[in-house]
């Protein structure tokens, strides 16, 4: 192969490692999703905390540019070395797990799948519906069944209160 043809080969190669990569990291995770969601609102609400922290530092604005240039400084090419070291520990992590579940999968009794299968069904509902109308809808069943004895002791207190004289 010549120079050339190699240098035009070499490219190639790296456009196409980088789709696998950017494939991977598209990949979800299967478990421990909700650690990444969480993790990515924290992050968010601290970076609007130094925005509005940064905006209303007043004299101390030069300061604090000053600072922040030299962490960039410092830390960016840290950041950029390990930044992916925490995603990868979490799909770790998450194969790990599914590795366990699947295990036990195969040593659980159906009765207990079944228990499973439900409840999990039941947390997909509440996340899909939102926790208000479930609770409304739970409330609604508590209401329907409680209501008429609430009812009966009502109308027992109040016979009651009206056969006592009043002070």
């Amino acid at each position: 192969m010549t120079a050339e043809a190699q240098s035009e080969f070499q490219p190639q190669q790296q456009l196409a490692g980088e789709n696998v990569n950017n494939n991977q990291n598209v990949q979800q995770l299967k478990y421990l999703q909700f650690v990444q969601f969480a993790t990515i609102h924290a992050l968010k609400r601290c970076a609007i905390l130094y925005s509005y922290a940064k905006e209303r530092s007043g004299p101390l604005q030069t300061s604090v540019d000053t600072v922040e240039e030299a962490v960039k400084t410092v830390i960016g090419p840290v950041y950029d070395k390990f930044h992916q070291v925490p995603v990868e520990l979490l799909k770790y992590v998450d194969r790990k797990v599914d590795e366990s579940v699947s295990e036990l999968d195969r040593h659980v009794p159906t009765n207990v799948k079944k228990v499973s299968t439900q409840a999990r069904s039941v947390v997909t509902e509440v996340h899909r519906a939102g926790v208000v109308e479930s609770a409304s809808g739970l409330a609604k069943t508590v209401y329907s069944k409680y209501e008429p004895k609430a009812k009966v002791y009502a109308a027992r207190e109040e016979r009651k209160q009206e056969s006592e004289p009043f002070l």
